[in-house]
C-alpha cells in the first residue's frame, strides 16, 4: 500500500516479506503508513491518480471467489499457480483462524475427539461457551498425514496439531527462511488447561498416546509437567463401537480345541479364510465357485469379512466359513494348484492336512462356534448404543445367558436351524 503511495518511508521499496516482525509491527506505528492507511480505505482500495500495485489488497470479488471454491472442496492453491492467488487462500484461511481462535477464549471447557487410520490423524474439539445457556459448538481441529502409528508419534501429532490450531501465520506461501509462525499462548494455555475429556478408539497405541499427554513420565522420561494438565482430572473415554468388541475377544482360549478351531477357521495367518480374504485372484476364484452353486443368482459373498480389526471379525469368517464348506474346499482346491511350489500353495496344503486329520468333528464344532458367535454379536449390538438405558442391561444379559443354555445345554443347535444344523446337513 505505501509503495502504491509513492511514500518515501521505509518498505516503499523492496520486498516486504523479508522483514523481520518486529519491524513490520513498527511501520504500522508510522503516521506516513496509518495516513495511507485511512486514504486507501477513504478510496474503497483505489489510490487517486494511480493504478493499485500487485502488493495492494485485492477486492472483494478475489477473496469471494476464493471462498467459492472452498465450498465446492476445490484445492484452491491447486487451481491458480499464482502468488496472489496463494496468498489470498492463506489469508481467508488466517481469517476463519481468527474466528475460531475467539471462539475457543469463549469457551469454558473442551472436549476432544481423535482418530487414527493408517499414519494420518484426525481430530475435532468441542466446546461449551461460558453463558448459563451452556451452548456447545464442534469444529475442526486438524490433520496430521504421515503422524505415525505407534503411541509416541500419537501423542506428538496431537500436541503438533493443538499448537498449529493456536498459532498464525503457519507455513505462509512464499516464505522459506524466515520464520513467521506465531504461537498464542494464552489461547494454548486455555486449551490445555481446560481439556477434560478425550475420545478415542480402543486401539492400545491409541489409548497409551493419551496417557501420555497427561502423565509426563510417560511422554519424556524425567518429565514434571503434564502436557495436558486438564485431562489429570479428565476421562478418556473408548469409541463404542470399538471397545464393544472386547466383551467377546478371545473366548476361544478357554479350550486349546476351540482355539485350534478358531485358527483354522477365522484368525489363523496361514488359513484358508484369511489367504482368501486378503488377496483379490483368490476372492474372485471363491466367488466364482459360490455362483455355480443352484439358486445362487442373488448371492453377492465375495470375502469371509475376516479382517481382524472389525467387531464381527470372529463370527463372520465362522459363519460363512459354514454357509460356504463347499465351495470354500471347491476354491481352496484351485488356489492350491494354481500356487503349487510356493508358500501359499504349502498354506493351503497344510489346511487340508488339519482339516482332514479330525473330519467332521472339527467342522461340527466349527459351526457350534458359529452359532455362538452369531448370539455374542447379537447381544453386543444390543449393548453397543450409547443411547441405551443402563437399566436394561442386566435382562439383556439375563436373555443372552437362556439363550446360550438353550442352544447347547438342551443341544438344540442340533435339532433347530442354524450353522451347527447346516454343517450336518452338508455332511449327510
Amino acid at each position: 500500500m505505501c509503495r502504491s503511495f509513492r511514500s518515501k518511508c521505509k518498505f516503499a521499496k523492496g520486498k516486504i516479506r523479508k522483514a523481520k516482525w518486529s519491524t513490520i509491527q513498527r511501520h504500522h506505528t508510522w503516521p506516513t503508513h496509518q495516513e495511507n492507511s485511512r486514504k486507501f480505505v477513504e478510496c474503497r482500495g483505489n489510490v487517486p491518480g494511480s493504478v493499485v500495485s500487485a502488493d495492494s489488497a485485492p477486492p472483494k470479488e478475489f477473496f469471494h471467489s476464493i471462498l467459492r471454491d472452498i465450498r465446492k472442496g476445490n484445492a484452491t492453491r491447486k487451481i491458480n499457480n499464482s502468488q496472489k492467488h496463494k496468498c489470498g487462500t492463506n489469508c481467508v484461511s488466517e481469517g476463519m483462524k481468527l474466528r475460531f481462535q475467539r471462539w475457543l477464549m469463549s469457551c469454558k471447557l473442551f472436549a476432544i475427539a481423535r482418530d487414527e487410520s493408517l499414519g494420518r490423524l484426525f481430530m475435532r474439539i468441542r466446546g461449551v461457551s461460558r453463558n448459563t445457556g451452556l451452548t456447545m459448538k464442534s469444529h475442526f481441529l486438524g490433520m496430521a498425514l504421515d503422524a505415525g502409528s505407534d503411541s509416541k508419534s500419537i501423542a506428538e501429532a496431537s500436541k503438533a496439531l493443538i499448537t498449529r490450531a493456536c498459532s498464525r501465520f503457519v507455513d505462509p506461501p512464499g516464505e522459506t527462511k524466515v520464520e513467521c509462525n506465531r504461537i498464542l499462548r494464552p489461547q494454548l494455555q486455555h486449551v490445555q488447561d481446560n481439556t477434560k475429556v478425550i475420545s478415542v478408539d480402543a486401539a492400545s497405541n491409541e489409548i497409551l498416546g493419551s496417557e501420555m499427554l497427561r502423565k509426563p513420565s510417560l511422554l519424556e522420561p524425567g518429565g514434571l509437567s503434564a502436557w495436558m494438565p486438564g485431562l489429570v482430572d479428565g476421562q478418556i473415554i473408548r469409541d463404542a463401537s470399538h471397545s464393544a468388541k472386547k466383551t467377546y475377544t478371545r473366548p476361544y482360549a478357554a479350550s486349546k480345541k476351540l482355539k485350534h478351531t478358531m485358527l483354522l477357521f477365522s484368525r489363523g495367518k496361514r488359513c484358508l479364510p484369511q489367504l482368501i480374504q486378503h488377496s483379490r485372484a483368490h476372492r474372485l476364484t471363491f466367488s466364482k465357485k459360490i455362483k455355480q452353486r443352484p439358486n445362487s443368482s442373488k448371492i453377492r459373498v465375495t470375502n469371509f469379512r475376516a479382517a481382524k480389526h472389525r467387531p464381527e471379525g470372529f463370527g463372520k469368517p465362522l459363519s460363512r466359513s459354514t454357509l460356504f464348506f463347499k465351495p470354500m474346499l471347491a476354491a481352496g482346491v484351485d488356489i492350491g494348484l494354481q500356487n503349487s511350489g510356493n508358500t501359499v500353495g504349502k498354506a493351503v496344503v497344510d489346511w487340508f492336512r488339519e482339516i482332514h486329520s479330525e473330519g467332521q468333528v472339527r467342522c461340527l464344532l466349527a459351526g457350534m462356534m458359529a452359532d455362538a458367535s452369531d448370539e455374542s454379536l447379537r447381544f453386543t449390538r444390543l449393548v453397543e448404543p450409547e443411547a441405551r438405558d443402563a437399566a436394561s442391561s442386566a435382562g439383556e444379559v439375563t436373555t443372552f445367558v437362556n439363550r446360550i443354555d438353550h442352544w447347547f445345554l438342551h443341544k438344540q443347535c442340533l435339532s433347530r436351524f442354524g450353522y451347527t444344523r447346516w454343517m450336518i446337513q452338508t455332511f449327510k
